[in-house]
């Protein structure tokens, strides 16, 4: 798939969390119609021979990782512009702001604009103030502690944000690739299934009526790395800031609703920047033509909280290496019989000028088109 006008659309689409849901979906609708309409019909999952991977064709398991565990290290890794919020770092713990920030929460006057390094923080300082005008003095001392002497270690472990929460899997369009099946399939000796995911883009339940939300859009390859917008980053700061500051002045623990609302009142610039940093990849992978399959939960914390986790999606065919052994290939097959799919094995054409691997059906049902 050529993803230059997918890049485009994805690059362009903001969605603040602060403005109306009715719009948010709209937004999210014009990026999922796109992908949806220029997906392939098929996609592929390569897999190992082991019981885990088994297990999971036989269950109908699908499933999804953090990217920590991925063989690229620039997997879904953060990159922005440090000295800018470095910068912006150092204006927070100046005198001339710490002095101001002071009268504002001690008065009705409002922070002058060019001294507000954190805007949408402002009203909330004064909230926390005037429920607890006690722990004011504690309040300023964890932000000036937080801010002076914590905030350079959190800069630095931001980079790796994304890798430890964001879950996804990887897919392709190629199931006759011998580059894949040697990376993906143990050297051919294991297995690829093929799913159709144009109807991914809604809820998928689970036995336990829980609920999976997963999307699914193409890797944008290129030379350079996205870089996450400073306001992002800033947000990111802000809201771990004010989370630290709650926590120490024993606000949280006293008001815990009232933290959790102070806390999610604070704007998030653009929903989509995980995505966004996920979906772009070195050229170097481009021979790997990936779709990206995200999942995640709005009711269950374990599968939000774990590095790994699954959704429930059948397979429509299932493709078997050509050095797979003949217990593997057995076991496998019963498999895909009991499901009612097609079953084919890769080969090498000898005839062909091609480096493409031929899958020829040795299983009941369809026939390859």
């Amino acid at each position: 798939m050529d993803t230059t006008e997918f890049e485009k659309i994805l690059n362009d689409t903001v969605i603040r969390s602060d403005i109306p849901f009715q719009k948010q979906v709209s937004l999210n609708e014009k990026l999922y119609g796109y992908a949806q309409k220029n997906m392939p019909e098929k996609l592929f999952r390569y897999r190992k021979c082991t019981e885990r991977s088994i297990d999971a064709f036989y269950r109908d398991r699908v499933w999804v990782s953090t990217s920590i565990s991925m063989n690229d290290g620039f997997d879904a890794r953060m990159y922005f512009d440090k000295n800018a919020i470095r910068l912006w770092r150092d204006k927070l713990v100046s005198e001339k702001t710490i002095n101001y920030l002071k009268e504002f929460c001690q008065s009705d006057n409002c922070l002058p604009s060019e001294i507000v390094a954190f805007p949408d923080m402002a009203d909330t300082f004064k909230t926390v103030v005037a429920l607890m005008p006690e722990q004011f003095e504690q309040i300023i001392t964890a932000y000036t502690n937080f801010v002076s002497s914590n905030i350079e270690m959190v800069i630095g472990s931001i980079a790796d944000l994304t890798q430890k929460t964001l879950k996804f899997c990887c897919l392709s369009e190629k199931i006759n690739s011998s580059v894949m099946w040697g990376l993906y399939a143990n050297d051919e000796s294991g297995f690829a299934l093929e799913y159709y995911c144009r109807n991914l883009y809604s809820s998928v339940p689970l036995e336990n009526e829980q609920q999976r939300l997963c999307t699914c859009f193409p890797i944008i390859y290129g030379n350079r790395r996205f870089q996450v917008p400073t306001e992002y980053i800033k947000y990111l700061l802000q809201y771990r800031l004010m989370n630290t500051m709650l926590l120490r002045s024993g606000y949280a623990k006293c008001y815990s609703y009232a933290a959790k609302s102070i806390l999610s009142s604070l704007p998030c610039p653009d929903n989509l920047i995980p995505t966004k940093i996920a979906l772009h990849k070195s050229n170097e992978w481009k021979q790997e033509a990936e779709w990206r399959l995200f999942c995640s939960s709005n009711d269950d914390q374990d599968f939000q909280d774990a590095a790994h986790g699954y959704f429930t999606m059948k397979p429509s065919a299932l493709y078997l290496g050509r050095r797979i052994t003949s217990i593997y290939e057995k076991i496998l097959s019963d498999i895909a019989k009991e499901k009612g799919i097609p079953i084919y094995k890769m080969s090498l054409d000898d005839d062909s000028i091609s480096y493409d691997l031929i899958p020829k059906q040795i299983g009941p049902l369809r026939n390859l088109s």
